[in-house]
């Protein structure tokens, strides 16, 4: 037990002498490991990103979906018998009843999510 002290303090020891060193530095790693180069060649111009293809662009689409094309389309076969219904006014007074968004989040974020396949089930 005394050996295993001995050892732990020692540990102690050599880390706080390197903890003191370290302290002094001027360590500023993210702005010593970079340059203005670096960044300008990162960095598309604001006409060259285009966050995903245009519809016309079908090689494109063909490209994202690489052969997965049964699953977008059973996924937005499936979005097509979704009740589309609005949200129901107790969902949002839970909210207020209990502080709890749960019901009328879940509501809300499937619709997002059939939405979405059902866009991208037209788009493959």
């Amino acid at each position: 037990m005394k050996a295993l002290s001995g050892i732990s303090g020692s540990f102690l020891i050599l880390f706080l002498c390197l903890a003191i060193q370290l302290r002094g530095q001027d360590r500023n790693l993210l702005t010593n490991s970079s340059n203005d180069g670096l960044l300008v060649d990162q960095v598309l111009d604001p006409g060259d990103w285009v966050p995903f293809p245009v519809y016309s662009d079908r090689d494109a689409w063909k490209d994202v979906s690489q052969g997965k094309e049964h699953v977008y389309v059973e996924a937005g076969e499936k979005a097509l018998d979704f009740d589309w219904c609005p949200p129901k006014a107790t969902d949002y007074l839970d909210f207020v009843r209990t502080g709890s968004r749960a019901k009328a989040s879940a509501y809300l974020n499937a619709r997002r999510t059939h939405l979405r396949n059902l866009v991208l089930a037209e788009l493959m």
